[in-house]
């Protein structure tokens, strides 16, 4: 038996009113979104990721290394790495940098519980490098009228079908290079997007769909190193009732 756990982040998202909701993971295989943070090497190395198994949309693992060596971790600060096309709305630096902020916040929350997060590169540790390379605002108002109308949830649905993505939602899409804080050697690397869904516990705020996405990468990013490092008893990210984003552990 599974030990689920809502109540905590499910309670933050209702005072705050926003995140920590639903979103999907969205896979392109006909049309990968390459920002060129990776580079080619890495973006030819890359396959579809197993969603069973929490993997990102497109991933690839050094085989030859086995993860379970590394106790600790690096995690650089997020940065914004967007081809000119993809603007972000024309949305102001300062917006952009509270979500790589939170991001990168989340993110050693999270990882920090399953591993140790150090300030510098030291034997035994690996080095996240981890870039937004897009992002898009939840269209408040409409998100809400079809969250709330069955009908439009419908139609929404069927307009988003083009881009994978539900009509007036938000979305964010993130690449990861994970390396040895020493040698430098390549461990891991993926892309994953995600957009928002259509429930009504990510509140109004217009950012929320791509604070949703942040808030899952930071859990599964710790769920899949608590697993590659050997650990038992990981938090596997799920969402319950409402879209709330929870974990639950075994038993």
């Amino acid at each position: 038996m599974a030990i689920k756990r809502y109540w905590v982040v499910g309670a933050f998202c209702i005072v705050i009113l926003a995140g920590c909701a639903e979103t999907r993971r969205v896979l392109q295989e006909h049309r990968l979104d390459k920002s060129g943070f990776l580079g080619h090497d890495l973006y030819e190395k890359l396959t579809a990721g197993d969603e069973t198994q929490l993997e990102p949309a497109f991933r690839w693992r050094n085989e030859q290394v086995a993860l379970k060596q590394y106790t600790k971790i690096l995690i650089d600060p997020v940065i914004l790495y967007r081809q000119p096309q993809d603007t972000g709305g024309g949305y102001s630096n300062e917006e952009a940098q509270i979500l790589l902020n939170y991001l990168h916040a989340r993110t050693v929350e999270e990882i920090s519980k399953v591993v140790t997060v150090v300030e510098k590169p030291t034997t035994g540790a690996m080095r996240l490098h981890l870039a937004l390379t897009d992002y898009e605002q939840t269209w408040v108002a409409m998100d809400m009228i079809s969250t709330l109308h069955p009908v439009g949830r419908v139609i929404a649905e069927a307009t988003g079908l083009a881009v994978e993505k539900p009509s007036f939602v938000g979305g964010a899409q993130i690449e990861y290079k994970l390396i040895d804080s020493v040698s430098g050697k390549i461990l891991a690397a993926g892309i994953d997007r995600r957009v928002g869904g259509k429930t009504l516990g990510k509140g109004f705020s217009r950012w929320a769909d791509v604070r949703g996405a942040m808030d899952y990468w930071a859990l599964q990013a710790a769920y899949r190193l608590c697993m590659a490092t050997g650990q038992s008893n990981c938090a596997r990210p799920t969402y319950g009732a409402m879209g709330f984003l929870g974990t639950e552990t075994p038993k």
